[in-house]
C-alpha cells in the first residue's frame, strides 16, 4: 500500500497518521515545542525546498548544521531572509553567543559533535545536502540526545542578537569607486589619530583605526562612514582587489561591523560608530568620540576581529574549539592546539616580512634578500624529511601512500586517521617480512623533530616559546615534557654556563615567561647528570623543570 492510500485510511479511521521513525518530520515540533534538533530540521526543509526548486542562494549551499539550525529556529518555514548571508550569519552568531552561558548551549555542542562524528563515519562533509538529509534522519532516530531537549522560548532567536546597520550597509554599498580629488578630511584625521606615530599594532580599534585611515587617506566618500571604512580596513586590509571594486569593499565593511559581537569592547565601539553613521554626523566628531572611550585602547581577542558573517563558518568555529576534526567540501579541518596557533602566526609574519623586503631596495636599487629563515623552518618538518635512518622504512611508506606526517606519542587524535596510518604501515610490513618497525621509536623521533622546529621558531617568534611553556605547565603529562625528562642533551652543560649563552638563556627565559630560580635549577640539574636523566629521581625533577629546560634545548640547538 502506498504512502497516500495508508494515509488516507487512517484518516478513515480516525487513526493517527504513521511516521516513519527515521524520517526528519519525526523531530519537527509539535503544539509550540522547539529543540535544537527540531529546529536543525526545519532549517533542513527550507534548504530541501531551495534545493528542489532550483533557486537556491549560493551562499545558502555552503550552509552548515548550525547555519541550518539559525534558519529553523529564527526564518518562516520556507523562507530565508531577504536581505541575504550576512544578515543571516551575523543573527546565527549573535543568537549562539546569548545561548551560551546558558544550560542549552549543551544542546548545541551536542549537535556539533555528532555532526562532526556523523560526517566522518559516512565520509560526507557537513556543508552538502547529502549530509544534510541523512543528518536530519539520523537525528529523529534517539528522543533522548542532547539536542532533542525542550529549547525555552525566552532563548528563541530574536531581532536584538546583531547589530542593525540597515544605514550604514547602503551607504557603503554606495561609495564612491574612485580616488579622492581632495583629501584634505582624511589628512585631517589622519592627525587626529596620531597615525604618524610609530605605534606597535596591539590589536586594539585605536590601532586598527590608525592603519585603516593610512590605508583610505586617497579615497574619498561620505564622512560619516569613513570611521567604519578605517575599522575595517584597518582589521582586514585594503589592497589592490579592494580598491578595483570599492563598492563591495564596502559592503564587506558594513557586513563585518554588523556582526562584531555585541557587549564587548570592540562591539562598544561598532555601535557608536552605527549611532553615527545613522545620525549622520561627521567623521571627525564620530573619531573623536571612540579615541575619548577608554575600550579604544584595549586590545580585542582575535575572535572579536574575526569575520563571521557568512554561511559555513560556524560549526568548524565549534567543533574545533572542541578539539574535533570536522570533513567539509574544502578538505578535514584539524583543531589546532595552542602552539600551533602560534606557529601559524609567526609563519604568518615571516610571510608579510619577506613580501616587505622584496619591496625593499639596497642603495643601488637592488632588491634586499631575506635570510633564508622561513625556507629553513618549513624545510625541518616536510616529508622529505621521514625517511631512514631517522625513520623506519615502514613509517616512510606510510608517509608517502597516506599523505599523513607520523603520529606523534598518543597517536593521531583522529580514529580515521590512525586506521589508515595502521593499515599502510601493516601492509608494507606484510609485503617485506623481517623489516624493524617500532612504532614507539618512530614516534618518538617524530617528537624530537617536532620540539627542535618548535624551539627554532620560539628562537626567533617568543610567542611560541610562551605557547610551549603554557602547554608543559598545564600537562605534566604530554610528550614534550617526557621528552625534556628523558632525551635532554645533558652534555651541553658546560656550555649552557659560559657567559655569552647563560646571558641568551636569561633573555629567553624572560621572553617565554620563565622564572630565573627556574633556570637556576635547571643548569644544576643538567651539570649534575652529564650522562643524561638516567635514574626516576632526575627525571621526576626533569619533569617538573621542563619549562626552564624548553629555554636551555632552544639555547643548544639554536644559540647560533
Amino acid at each position: 500500500m502506498g504512502k497516500a492510500s495508508r494515509a488516507k485510511r487512517d484518516r478513515r479511521t480516525g487513526r493517527p497518521a504513521r511516521r516513519e521513525p527515521a524520517s526528519p518530520e519525526a523531530i519537527l515540533p509539535g503544539s509550540g515545542e522547539h529543540s535544537v534538533a527540531s529546529c536543525y530540521s526545519m532549517g533542513m526543509y527550507t534548504y530541501g525546498k531551495y534545493l528542489v526548486s532550483g533557486q537556491m542562494p549560493v551562499w545558502l549551499h555552503r550552509a552548515d548544521p548550525l547555519d541550518l539550525l539559525y534558519i529553523g529556529a529564527a526564518c518562516e518555514p520556507g523562507y530565508v531572509p531577504d536581505d541575504g548571508e550576512a544578515t543571516l550569519a551575523n543573527g546565527r552568531d549573535g543568537w549562539l553567543d546569548r545561548l551560551r552561558p546558558t544550560t542549552s548551549w549543551e544542546g548545541v555542542e551536542d549537535l556539533v559533535r555528532r555532526a562532526a562524528g556523523f560526517a566522518a563515519e559516512q565520509g560526507q562533509p557537513v556543508d552538502t545536502s547529502g549530509f544534510h538529509l541523512a543528518f536530519a534522519r539520523y537525528l529523529a532516530a534517539d528522543p533522548a540526545m542532547a539536542c532533542r531537549r525542550p529549547l525555552p522560548a525566552e532563548l528563541r532567536p530574536r531581532s536584538t542578537d546583531s547589530r542593525a546597520l540597515s544605514d550604514l550597509d547602503t551607504l557603503l554599498g554606495a561609495a564612491p569607486a574612485g580616488p579622492a580629488a581632495d583629501t584634505g578630511e582624511l589628512v585631517d584625521l589622519l592627525r587626529l589619530a596620531r597615525v604618524d606615530l610609530n605605534v606597535p599594532w596591539d590589536e586594539t580599534p585605536h590601532d586598527a583605526l590608525r592603519l585603516g585611515l593610512r590605508r583610505l587617506s586617497h579615497w574619498s566618500m561620505p564622512g560619516h562612514i569613513i570611521p567604519a571604512m578605517a575599522l575595517f580596513a584597518g582589521a582586514h586590509g585594503f589592497d589592490d582587489h579592494d580598491a578595483a571594486d570599492f563598492a563591495a569593499f564596502g559592503a564587506r565593511a558594513g557586513a563585518w561591523i554588523g556582526g562584531i559581537p555585541l557587549g564587548t569592547p570592540l562591539g562598544e565601539i561598532a555601535d557608536l560608530i552605527g549611532a553615527g553613521v545613522a545620525e549622520r554626523r561627521t567623521a571627525a566628531d564620530i573619531l573623536r568620540e571612540i579615541l575619548a572611550l577608554p575600550q579604544a585602547t584595549v586590545p580585542s581577542p582575535a575572535e572579536d576581529w574575526a569575520w563571521r558573517s557568512s554561511t559555513g563558518l560556524a560549526t568548524v568555529r565549534e567543533a574545533t574549539a572542541l578539539g574535533l576534526s570536522v570533513l567539509t567540501r574544502a578538505g578535514q579541518v584539524i583543531a589546532m592546539d595552542s602552539v600551533q596557533a602560534a606557529i601559524m602566526a609567526a609563519f604568518q609574519d615571516e610571510n608579510e616580512a619577506a613580501a616587505r623586503s622584496r619591496q625593499r631596495t639596497d642603495a643601488f636599487g637592488r632588491p634586499l634578500p631575506d635570510d633564508g629563515w622561513l625556507t629553513h623552518a618549513q624545510r625541518m618538518t616536510e616529508r622529505a624529511t621521514i625517511a631512514p635512518p631517522l625513520f623506519s622504512a615502514a613509517t616512510a611508506h606510510a608517509t608517502e601512500t597516506t599523505g599523513l606526517m607520523p603520529p606523534l606519542p598518543g597517536g593521531f587524535p583522529d580514529p580515521r586517521q590512525q586506521q589508515r596510518w595502521d593499515q599502510a604501515t601493516a601492509s608494507y610490513l606484510a609485503a617485506h617480512p623481517g623489516t624493524d618497525h617500532d612504532p614507539r621509536l618512530d614516534a618518538r623521533s617524530r617528537a624530537q623533530q617536532m620540539l627542535a622546529f618548535e624551539s627554532y621558531v620560539a628562537h626567533r617568534h617568543p610567542r611560541v616559546g610562551h605557547a610551549v611553556v603554557t602547554e608543559l605547565r598545564t600537562d605534566p603529562a604530554h610528550w614534550r615534557v617526557d621528552l625534556l625528562a628523558t632525551g635532554f642533551p645533558c652534555d651541553a652543560g658546560p656550555e649552557l654556563v659560559e657567559p655569552a649563552a647563560r646571558a641568551h638563556l636569561d633573555e629567553l627565559a624572560r621572553a617565554f615567561d620563565v622564572d630565573s630560580t627556574g633556570v637556576d635549577q635547571a643548569l644544576a640539574l643538567v651539570n649534575a647528570h652529564p650522562a643524561g636523566f638516567t635514574d626516576p629521581d632526575a627525571q621526576r625533577a626533569a619533569r617538573t623543570l621542563a619549562p626552564a629546560l624548553f629555554c636551555a634545548l632552544t639555547v643548544v640547538l639554536h644559540g647560533d
